[in-house]
């Protein structure tokens, strides 16, 4: 198959997070491998997204001005190019843009906020989502078996086991910036904990009493080690579910509270609801349940591997291929 370029549209920022940019490079690090592309990111040139696509390896072509600049990216496309989108800027006017140049779309969506969705394939990863929402779209895959996960957290998957002892919590509220909401809510929670359990926690900027501050890019080895996990209602819910991590999610920003209550409906996960009304006490003797019980961290496991199967980047590029 002859070379094409691989334009991934995406941002990350300290408030943003580093969710567009996590499922950006898992579709990067598939289409790359089947088309034999080096991916661009197009995006906007802030040190969390610099950082983040240093780690992955990944070059960034800078885009200066407001939304989804879609004028710009489409420059940067051509025939037969492939074009993936994951940004809460995109609009229809932008779909048309990136369509009038003959590249293959993909966008990844959470909302179906759009009218109408003019691109090749469609990918919403949420529990409840439906493939009737976006009108327009060639191919539509809703749900969460088409989570879309990068390399490392697909072996971190396939090497791990529950444990029994359930003494080993993981703390990720997110790659943005924590919040003092956020920040003194770990760090009350931590400090109810039993003095028995080990506590690592990704993040910056903690004053952490008890705990281990663990480096972001690590997360896949902490995905392996933990028994159980408190995460922030975005992508790492997905990314844990793989791995078969028991979570209890909290909702740091207010789109994830619907998200965070379906998957916790569905069985892969507990809720324990909005971080800015969340009581310490309450989320420790969640969490120390979870941690103390195993049958029940059996079943979540269980049911979070049933929901998310590590392939979602693998049935993407699939979808995307068949034209």
């Amino acid at each position: 198959m002859a070379r094409v370029p691989l334009l991934l549209r995406c941002d990350a920022s300290p408030t943003l997070g580093l969710g567009h940019a996590a499922r950006a490079v898992a579709l990067a690090e598939e289409i790359g491998s089947r088309l034999a592309v080096e991916p661009v990111v197009l995006g906007r040139p802030t040190d969390t997204l610099r950082w983040f696509l240093e780690l992955n390896g990944l070059p960034l072509e800078p885009l200066d001005g407001d939304g989804y600049c879609g004028a710009a990216v489409a420059g940067y496309a051509r025939a037969g190019a492939v074009v993936v989108s994951d940004s809460y800027d995109l609009r229809e006017d932008d779909l048309a843009a990136v369509a009038a140049t003959g590249a293959r779309h993909l966008v990844v969506d959470d909302f179906a906020s759009l009218t109408r969705y003019d691109c090749d394939v469609l990918v919403n990863p949420n529990v409840g989502a439906s493939a009737s929402a976006y009108v327009g779209a060639r191919h539509v895959l809703a749900g969460p078996r088409y989570a879309l996960l990068r390399a490392a957290v697909r072996r971190a998957a396939a090497s791990t086991r529950l444990r029994p002892a359930g003494d080993r919590l993981l703390v990720s509220l997110g790659g943005g910036l924590w919040g003092e909401t956020e920040r003194g809510l770990v760090e009350a929670i931590i400090d109810a904990l039993p003095a028995a359990r080990e506590t690592r926690v990704v993040g910056r900027d903690l004053d952490l009493a008890r705990g281990e501050l663990v480096a972001a890019a690590s997360l896949p080895e902490q995905l392996e080690w933990a028994d159980a996990a408190l995460l922030a209602g975005g992508v790492t819910r997905y990314e844990a579910a793989a791995c078969g991590l028991p979570a209890a999610l909290v909702a740091v920003v207010e789109h994830q509270e619907l998200v965070a209550q379906r998957f916790a409906d569905a069985g892969a996960a507990l809720y324990l609801g909005p971080a800015e009304r969340l009581a310490p006490a309450a989320a420790a003797e969640s969490l120390e349940r979870l941690l103390r019980d195993v049958d029940l961290r059996r079943r979540v496991s269980s049911a979070a591997r049933s929901l998310v199967d590590a392939r979602g980047a693998s049935y993407a590029v699939d979808a995307l291929l068949a034209g």
